[in-house]
């Protein structure tokens, strides 16, 4: 891998371009490796377990590594020569290309200080994660205890970022971290509470009592001496500096000094060269589609009254709702296995990697989107 990152990078210092499906190909294969190495918690949520101790660095050192992937792989992209490609890997190439002609620009904006809501950041990222790593034997259990360790560093990265977001007034929307306090408070836990350690609540059975006792103990005094002090600092900075900076005003309109960035967001999440009022124009022409296909299936349900009377019905009806938070995640977990058993009918090839539904922790639930 490192070898090919090498020939790559002293042929761009070079100025050469490229005309070979091989180095394409390699091109790939050291960007797909070191992308693996660089994020070990996306590594391990496809079903690559090398990188399982280790944490992606979430420091402006990281941040910083990862824009200079984008620019070097995109200067490979723009001196490679597309036609020496055969017509599959032709479109492979242009999507590639496209990705990181978007990326290129995007790098005029400072994303990275919109590291946290109450969806998602580094306090939900952490428990999160470890909630997707196996304990079942002693070694995963190895490896939990190197992450554990690790977590102080990463919560003080994140904090830092945020720290210069805020200098440069560079900050989310009030409402959108409001509830960001109350979600720690439910990390806070202590050890036997916290959703950081969920793992340590039941011995697996390949681990002997005597194992297990002191595996726990272990992972306590880590999480009591050094991850619980490390969120406790971070609540404090949040709370104390961090919200009080929030923006008042929301859209990213409101950063005078990027009038550019929403025009990028667009261009980044729909690939099109649309502008904000054409977006705008879309959204409320389909909102009045689905109002007028909404009020076919009121008549068809012989609702009587209008279309907000009809949706509070459904909204407040007790036979639309499960009797418990129990039969609502059985009745997701068998529509699951419904879809899985349709699956072959529509796709030729079928994802490896097994997946399943999970209850939303109770520390995020009240901030998550309805399903």
């Amino acid at each position: 891998m490192k070898s090919n990152i090498i020939l790559i990078i002293a042929l761009m210092i070079n100025g050469h371009s490229y005309a070979s499906p091989n180095q394409f190909n390699s091109f790939l294969k050291s960007s797909w490796d070191e992308d693996l190495r660089d994020s070990p918690e996306f590594a391990y949520s496809i079903g690559e377990k090398g990188f399982a101790d280790k944490w992606s660095n979430y420091g402006m050192e990281g941040i910083e590594q990862r824009k200079q992937k984008v620019r070097s792989r995109y200067q490979f992209l723009k001196k490679f020569d597309r036609s020496s490609l055969p017509q599959q890997d032709q479109v492979n190439f242009d999507l590639l290309l496209s990705k990181y002609e978007i990326s290129m620009k995007g790098l005029s904006f400072p994303n990275e200080y919109f590291a946290i809501s109450q969806l998602g950041g580094i306090h939900t990222r952490i428990p999160a994660h470890l909630d997707r790593l196996p304990n079942k034997t002693a070694a995963d259990f190895e490896i939990r205890k190197k992450k554990l360790l690790g977590i102080p560093k990463i919560v003080d990265q994140s904090m830092q970022v945020l720290k210069k977001g805020a200098e440069k007034g560079i900050t989310p929307y009030h409402t959108s971290i409001k509830n960001v306090p109350k979600q720690l408070d439910g990390i806070l836990q202590g050890f036997d509470k916290s959703p950081i350690t969920m793992a340590y609540r039941d011995r697996p059975n390949a681990i002997t009592k005597k194992q297990w006792i002191e595996i726990r103990d272990e992972a306590k005094t880590i999480y009591n001496q050094k991850v619980l002090p490390s969120f406790t600092a971070f609540k404090k900075f949040f709370v104390n500096e961090y919200l009080p900076k929030s923006r008042k005003k929301p859209g990213l309109s409101s950063l005078t000094n990027y009038p550019d960035w929403y025009q990028h967001r667009i261009l980044q999440n729909t690939t099109l060269p649309l502008t904000a009022k054409e977006v705008h124009k879309i959204g409320i022409r389909e909102v009045k589609n689905l109002k007028e296909r909404m009020k076919i299936e009121m008549r068809a349900a012989k609702h009587k009254g209008d279309l907000k009377s009809f949706i509070r019905h459904l909204k407040t009806d007790p036979k639309f709702f499960f009797a418990s938070e129990e039969d609502l995640l059985n009745h997701y977990m068998i529509t699951a296995k419904k879809i899985d058993m349709g699956m072959p009918t529509l796709f030729e090839t079928l994802p490896r990697l097994p997946y399943g539904i999970k209850k939303i922790p109770d520390y995020k639930a009240p901030s998550s989107p309805t399903a």
